[in-house]
């Protein structure tokens, strides 16, 4: 099976609680549709038990993508441009939507850092578990996401953020 190939994107099963983390209420989810031009975490906020909600990359195709990712297990980082703010901390649990808006996983930022886009290191473009998790497909992807955002600049600041998956969600049920 191929692994998909995802140009850039950061930050958009059935329900699995796992061992350390504990249950999550459902309660329904109300997203707001991505608007056009926003940027690399899709932030239509809307709240979950309390928590933001959120979708990686751009377009609903986009955010399943990553969320496959998300859930398999593959993807455990993400980065967006530090000009966009910080957007979580650590500690912080947020609701991944998928691509039609619907709860999908609860994911918590374990490590937030800034680095610039080439002190990006090769450990952190694997987490970011994207095409073949390597450094220079990394910097490809990422590269071409950030100047259809506009936002590219070789040296350009990024919040860089480690997470874990804490539940995925029933999606079905989720509306």
């Amino acid at each position: 099976m191929a692994k998909p190939r995802v140009d850039g994107g950061s930050r958009s099963f059935r329900s699995l609680p796992f061992p350390h983390a504990p249950p999550l209420a459902p309660l329904a989810v109300r997203a707001l549709p991505p608007q056009a031009g926003e940027g690399f975490m899709t932030t239509a906020i809307s709240t979950w038990g309390g928590m933001e909600a959120f979708q990686f990359g751009r377009g609903a195709t986009m955010a399943d993508e990553l969320g496959a990712l998300v859930v398999a297990g593959t993807k455990t980082a993400t980065c967006w441009p530090a000009a966009e703010g910080e957007l979580t901390h650590v500690g912080k649990r947020m609701v991944m939507l998928d691509g039609q808006g619907r709860g999908w996983a609860v994911i918590e930022t374990i490590e937030l850092t800034q680095r610039r886009f080439d002190a990006v290191d090769a450990a952190f473009a694997h987490d970011e578990g994207e095409d073949d998790r390597t450094l220079a497909a990394w910097r490809d992807g990422h590269r071409r996401y950030f100047t259809a955002e506009g936002s590219f600049a070789p040296d350009m600041l990024l919040w860089c953020e480690r997470f874990r998956l804490v539940e995925v969600l029933e999606r079905e049920t989720m509306r």
